[in-house]
């Protein structure tokens, strides 16, 4: 499993892909390119955490096909 600490929107978070579970499909990449990328496995990977709001890294992890994202945020409800 990777893990990134993230500071977004003046929030601490922390995104975490499960990379047993990544299907390389890079719904993620297309999401949010200036975060991840696919590495030579075809598995994502962050690249850059705080180029993105948390709205749309939520949006990234509820639109992962292999539910490989997850984002934890104390702050919000809506994080896993």
């Amino acid at each position: 499993m990777e893990l990134a600490a993230v500071r977004a929107d003046n929030r601490d978070m922390e995104i975490r892909i499960h990379r047993g579970r990544c299907c390389g499909s890079a719904q993620c990449v297309e999401t949010a390119p200036l975060v991840f990328v696919l590495d030579d496995r075809g598995k994502a990977v962050v690249i850059d955490p705080e180029a993105a709001t948390f709205e749309l890294l939520l949006e990234v992890a509820e639109s992962c096909p292999s539910q490989a994202i997850e984002i934890e945020d104390d702050e919000d409800p809506r994080s896993p």
